[in-house]
């Protein structure tokens, strides 16, 4: 999407824009991915024992970050804010996606550790095929309705399926995953 919202500027100038993408993942896997939810769910498990879904409230600064890193970066290219705004924005949004890859990730080693290697080439092969068809709705989408609405109505998809997704897992992926081990 960053040729397509500074059509005038070079290659070279366009790919600079990628340096707070990098940054932002860089940032969160530095913080927030191992350490941080191997704490968690140290510290928020009972002794002894070890429940991966203490894991799972790192999808909240994920969310978060997600949304407004979107939020800004669509608001950004519509107003035609400043560069830095939307290097940002972008930094913004790759951590929050980072801290949730990461997540999901460790969760799923954690829960299925039998299946690691499946699991992970699952979400990989379904994180990549994501990343391929995007361009082919988000670019009529932003034609249709511009910027701003549409990152913002991403960032509203993100906060939404967190707030739906994340409690019922820690409501019921344990006594599932439990029901399902012989």
């Amino acid at each position: 999407m960053i040729p397509a919202a500074f059509p005038s500027w070079s290659p070279a100038k366009q790919g600079l824009l990628f340096i707070g993408l990098i940054l932002g993942t860089v940032i969160a896997e530095s913080i927030c991915s191992g350490r941080l939810s191997d704490y968690l769910v140290s510290r928020l498990s009972p002794p002894g024992a070890r429940n991966p879904e203490h894991r799972l409230w790192l999808y909240w600064p994920a969310a978060i970050s997600t949304v407004i890193g979107l939020i800004l970066f669509g608001f950004s290219i519509q107003h035609s804010w400043h560069w830095i705004v939307v290097e940002i924005a972008l930094a913004v949004m790759a951590f929050g996606i980072q801290i949730g890859n990461t997540t999901t990730v460790s969760y799923c080693v954690d829960s299925y550790p039998d299946l690691a290697m499946d699991v992970t080439a699952f979400y990989t092969l379904h994180l990549n095929l994501s990343a391929f068809a995007s361009p082919f709705f988000i670019v009529p989408w932003v034609e249709r309705n511009g910027w701003a609405l549409s990152f913002s109505l991403q960032g509203v998809i993100v906060a939404a399926s967190t707030i739906i997704v994340v409690p019922a897992f820690h409501l019921w992926a344990r006594r599932s995953r439990s029901a399902a081990t012989p």
